[in-house]
C-alpha cells in the first residue's frame, strides 16, 4: 500500500509538468517582434512562420524527443537549443513547450557573429 501511494504522488507530480505537442511562443530580435521568420524543427520537415507579433506555432514531429529549432530570417540563421537546466542539479525546462508562452529575444549582432564563425 505504501508503494502504491508513492506511485500516485509520483504520477501526480510529473503530470503537472507536461510537455505540449507543439512548440509555440514569441520570437523577438532586439526587442522587436520578428515577423515572417521561418521556424524549423531540426531533423524534420516541420516548419512554421512567425506572424507580425512574432508568434509561431509548430507541431512536433517526434513527441518522445525535444529537438532544437532553427530560425531563419532572410540569409540569417540561428539555432536554438530548447533544453535548459536550472543551475547545478536543477530541473530541466524546455523553451517553447510549456503551457506558458515563452518569449525569446534574439540579438541581431549575435546572429551575424554566429554566421561569420561557421
Amino acid at each position: 500500500m505504501k508503494y502504491f501511494i508513492y506511485l500516485i504522488v509520483f504520477i501526480a507530480m510529473n503530470s503537472c509538468h507536461s510537455i505540449k505537442d507543439d512548440y509555440s511562443g514569441y520570437i523577438y530580435i532586439d526587442k522587436v517582434p520578428l515577423a515572417n521568420a521561418k521556424v524549423i524543427e531540426a531533423n524534420s520537415k516541420n516548419y512554421s512562420f512567425t506572424d507580425k507579433k512574432g508568434y509561431f506555432n509548430l507541431k512536433r514531429a517526434n513527441k518522445e524527443f525535444v529537438s532544437k529549432i532553427i530560425i531563419q530570417e532572410g540569409k540569417n540563421t540561428d539555432t536554438i537549443y530548447l533544453a535548459q537546466k536550472e543551475g547545478a542539479g536543477g530541473k530541466m525546462n524546455f523553451l517553447f513547450l510549456s503551457e506558458k508562452l515563452d518569449t525569446l529575444d534574439l540579438n541581431r549582432e549575435r546572429m551575424f557573429k554566429k554566421q561569420s564563425s561557421e
